[in-house]
Order: C-alpha cells, then structure tokens, then sequence
C-alpha cells in the first residue's frame, strides 16, 4: 500500500468534516472564558438584601431579624403614629377596607357633643351673616356686570 504524501489529509475534508489542524485539541474547550454570566436583576439583588439578618433593638434587647421584617415592623410603627401613608399602604397590602373594621357601627352623641356642635352651627350662622353684611357694603366689580334678564 503506498504512504500518502504530505498535506493531504487522512479523511475527505467537507461540510461538517474541517481538516485536523484547524479542529479542537483534545482537552481544550471551544469557548475557553465561557458565556458570560447573566446580569442580576435589581429585583434579585433587593431581595438578596431584604432575606439578610441584622440585628436590631426591640424593646430594649437585640433581636435578629432580615431586613424585610425590619421594614415591616418600622411602617407599623409609623402607622401607629398616625403617619397615612403607613395605614394606607398596610390595608392595600393586606386587602382590607379599614372603614368598615374601625368605625363604630353606630354613632353614639352625648349632651356635650350636641351642645358643643351647637356651639359651632351658631359660629358658623354669624360669620356666614358677617360675610352677607360685608358683601352688600362692598360690591365688587363682578356683581356690578351681572344683569338680572328674564329668560
């Protein structure tokens, strides 16, 4: 059988078939730094940070807890407060409709609250009475363009 000669190689070379120099050495990767890694989300990250344990002072003594259970316990305290925008965001969260779980069913007045609501329709009937007066003692100059016309 006769040797062949230099350069040519020992298999047909063509599609799906390179010639041997040009192929992979045995042991070494195609693709040698790799794919690149995925970028985290800002999503991910906030909530690799919110599930991280701190420390924090409750009630005088340390008590550990993550992040997000810090955030949860600091809106309560604000809402207890008075802070709205607390209450608000923890009834949406939790679904429910603070009207109807922390008014009174049923308004009940005492004397003093009806003398005291007295008081004030009394209040308001003079400065309403005080605001008439002053009116017609001072037109201004858009009552003067008003024209009574029948229609």
């Amino acid at each position: 059988m006769a040797k062949k000669p230099k350069g040519v190689p020992d298999y047909e070379v063509g599609y799906g078939k390179p010639p041997k120099h040009t192929q992979f050495q045995k042991g070494q990767s195609g693709n040698p730094s790799g794919k690149s890694k995925k970028e985290t989300s800002i999503k991910a990250k906030l909530m690799q940070i919110a599930s991280e344990d701190i420390t924090v002072q409750k009630n005088g003594t340390s008590q550990a807890m993550t992040h997000l259970d810090a955030m949860v316990f600091t809106v309560f305290a604000k809402a207890l407060k008075g802070d709205l925008r607390a209450v608000k965001f923890i009834t949406e969260q939790i679904g429910g409709d603070v009207s109807e779980t922390s008014l009174p069913q049923q308004l009940q007045l005492t004397s003093a609250d009806l003398e005291a609501m007295s008081a004030h329709a009394d209040w308001l009937k003079l400065l309403e009475d005080a605001q008439s007066e002053h009116d017609l003692e001072h037109p201004t100059e858009d009552d003067d363009d008003v024209t009574d016309t029948p229609s």
